[in-house]
């Protein structure tokens, strides 16, 4: 396992930059032991090396260890390798107490390989194990729960094995930890289970959600009441959890990084990240590289919550379009004072840069009418030439039907 000090990254003036690893964590022999069937070629690792002007040390093929994974629990500070040439390629357990100096804590063999894990300090449904540290991993023909708290002896809590499961590579909880999301990279139509783990002794499947697309089904990440999914020439599919206790996965947006491509192929998006607190979204497609995405057009974020009872949080969200400069797009933002009866205005964008998004949010007085008045010269509309834009106020989640959309 390498292990690299991020940090380093900060003293880069004039990159590109090659960097060495901040320290080595050599898999020695714990639990049972793979023979390492794969013959590790380290010709290109050394040409680059020397291509750098760099020394390394030649590396004995038949001494290296391997991991196929990695899940960290970052509140406990344990580290999980999975499908590693160890623990008959299950959990291998690491302290990370001392970060460049890990030490091997503990080791769960009984189900073989693993392909994924997700580690957390449960505080789920199941009070039975509140407070504990559990691992919901996933295996080629099924779905389970240890309890890892005691490294030195894990337990298993409950393992699902469905006729209709083909090939379960990884899943995710969802925030609540009531529902763990598993893909299928079953061929034709992508599946997702959607398995119950709100009994971790009891765990069962409550739904499957089979979609019309025919793609190869990769990871999933939850991050609030959302789920982003990898699905390869599918692209990255994002689904709303709001109804997820129905059985209910709703699709509200899609990003292909291979239009022209269709079918159960290997290549576009393998990864996804979905955890930025900016709420951009970046994915890694196979042969097209790095996106770099803005959901914020399909999904909606918490706001802010106000210390002011009596207030709550009130934004506005603009994405003008191309012409926003020539055809005068501008916005006010106003509330109905009754006692004079007008309009009182609380906020303005007197203008717009073309393709400009502008976001506004403030704490605002309850039982209040707000209205938002947009503008635009030319009377086409001021977001949504070619659909290149949006307009929508939040108060407190509560979307305003009262739009006012007018020619001056």
């Amino acid at each position: 396992m390498q292990i690299f000090d991020l940090r380093q990254l900060t003293s880069v003036t004039n990159g590109p930059d090659i960097f060495r690893e901040t320290a080595h964590f050599q898999i020695n022999s714990e639990g049972w032991r793979f023979t390492n069937p794969n013959k590790t070629n380290f010709d290109r690792f050394y040409d680059q090396a020397a291509e750098a002007g760099e020394r390394v040390t030649p590396r004995e093929i038949n001494d290296e260890g391997y991991a196929h994974n990695i899940a960290i629990n970052e509140d406990t500070g344990y580290a999980y390798l999975i499908g590693s040439n160890n623990c008959n390629g299950g959990l291998y357990m690491l302290d990370l107490s001392n970060p460049l100096s890990p030490t091997a804590e503990g080791c769960f063999s009984d189900w073989g390989w693993i392909s994924d894990a997700q580690c957390v300090s449960y505080d789920g449904p199941d009070n039975d194990y509140s407070n504990s540290e559990v691992c919901f991993v996933s295996y080629s023909i099924g779905v389970g729960v240890i309890d890892v708290t005691n490294k030195r002896s894990p337990r298993v809590r409950s393992s699902l094995e469905e006729s209709e499961f083909n090939i379960i590579d990884q899943g995710w909880l969802t925030e609540d930890q009531s529902y763990f999301l598993v893909g299928d990279k079953r061929g034709g139509n992508t599946r997702t289970h959607i398995v119950d783990v709100t009994n971790l002794d009891d765990i069962s499947v409550s739904e499957t959600y089979k979609s019309s697309l025919t793609a190869r089904h990769g990871n999933s990440f939850v991050n609030g009441k959302y789920l982003y999914q990898s699905y390869n020439r599918g692209g990255l599919r994002i689904f709303d959890l709001s109804d997820i206790s129905d059985g209910v996965l709703d699709e509200v947006g899609y990003f292909d990084t291979t239009p022209n491509k269709s079918g159960s192929g290997q290549d576009g998006v393998m990864g996804v990240y979905p955890f930025f607190s900016s709420g951009v979204v970046i994915v890694s497609s196979v042969n097209e590289g790095l996106f770099i995405l803005d959901p914020s057009p399909v999904i909606t974020f918490p706001l802010p919550e106000c210390s002011n009872p009596l207030r709550d949080y009130l934004q506005v969200d603009v994405q003008v379009d191309d012409f926003a400069t020539k055809d005068k797009n501008s916005y006010i933002l106003s509330y109905y004072r009754k006692n004079r009866d007008s309009w009182t205005e609380v906020n303005r964008k007197r203008s717009f840069e073309n393709n400009e998004r502008y976001v506004w949010g403030s704490c605002e007085k309850k039982r209040e009418c707000y209205r938002l008045l947009l503008k635009d010269d030319n009377g086409d509309g001021i977001c949504c030439d070619k659909g290149a834009g949006f307009y929508n106020m939040d108060f407190n989640g509560r979307y305003f039907e009262h739009l006012i959309h007018q020619r001056i």
